[in-house]
């Protein structure tokens, strides 16, 4: 994470920022947060796993 941040590729920055961004709303939401979570079924995983409530749901921060 560190080095996407420092790597001076904007692209990099931005998607690590907002990882990191909304890694602590979730947090501060009081969602329970697991990242990069194994995930049967599919090759690579989702950035995170968010919990709240007794429901989830898989979440992957992507820039369009």
């Amino acid at each position: 994470m560190a080095g996407r941040l420092r790597s001076g590729d904007d692209d990099q920055f931005d998607s690590a920022f907002w990882e990191l961004y909304l890694h602590e709303a979730y947090v501060r939401a009081h969602y329970t947060v697991e990242v990069e979570p194994k995930v049967s079924g599919i090759e690579r995983s989702p950035d995170f796993l968010i919990e709240r409530g007794g429901r989830s749901e898989e979440y992957t921060s992507e820039l369009q």
